[in-house]
């Protein structure tokens, strides 16, 4: 019994301390109340304030074109392996992905060093670019293994007109931030503090040795 007592008071100061360090991080980066304010001004009852819609945007006849002709490349691509989702509708983009985002993350690291040596991505995001250089759309470089079609100032700046009054400081974590990546204008942007990084465990490397 006495075992079982210190064990759960040693839990219990293992809890006490990581709610210390949240009420620090808090406390010392005004969280706390941005987090309110944040969920105020953008979850108004659990509603979307702004959505922009790309299909809109296009019409059906040019996403058709966009997707068809995509489909078309990819099926003509001579790369390791193929899975599935493609092309992937999101709201404000179309992601655009030759080995398909169905891939295991064994096959999506496998695809990011091919990618490396072989430069398919890019090859493709530039025959895009000048395909539908009409259409008025960006194509950047979407993460490891897609491309991230979207009209041109609906970047991840967007965002910004909706924060950069809400909170004291805004930072930004991305992997694609040279230019032609996904995450180069927010990155760039002086309202930021962008940190580069290359996976998950690099981000968390940086929130401890900055934040906690």
């Amino acid at each position: 019994m006495q075992k079982i007592l210190i064990r759960l008071y040693k839990i219990y100061l293992i809890l006490l301390s990581l709610k210390f360090y949240r009420f620090l991080f808090y406390r010392k980066y005004s969280i706390w109340k941005n987090e309110n304010i944040f969920k105020k001004a953008l979850l108004k009852k659990k509603e979307n304030i702004y959505k922009y819609s790309i299909v809109n945007f296009l019409g059906e006849d040019r996403l058709k074109k966009l997707i068809n002709y995509s489909l078309k490349y990819i099926a003509n691509l001579d790369i390791p392996k193929k899975r599935g989702t493609f092309i992937e509708l999101r709201n404000g983009i179309i992601n655009i992905s030759p080995i398909g985002r169905n891939c295991s993350q064994e096959e999506r690291d496998e695809f990011f060093r091919y990618n490396l040596k072989n430069n398919t991505i890019e090859k493709f995001r530039d025959n895009l670019s000048k395909e539908f250089e009409d259409f008025d759309l960006n194509f950047s470089m979407g993460g490891q293994i897609s491309i991230d079609c979207f009209p041109k100032g609906w970047d991840k700046t967007f965002c910004l007109k909706h924060l950069e009054n809400k909170f004291d400081e805004i930072y930004f974590f991305g992997d694609r931030t040279d230019k032609g990546g996904n995450d180069y204008e927010l990155f760039c942007d002086k309202r930021v503090k962008g940190y580069k990084v290359k996976n998950p465990n690099d981000t968390v490397k940086i929130l401890r040795e900055n934040f906690l």
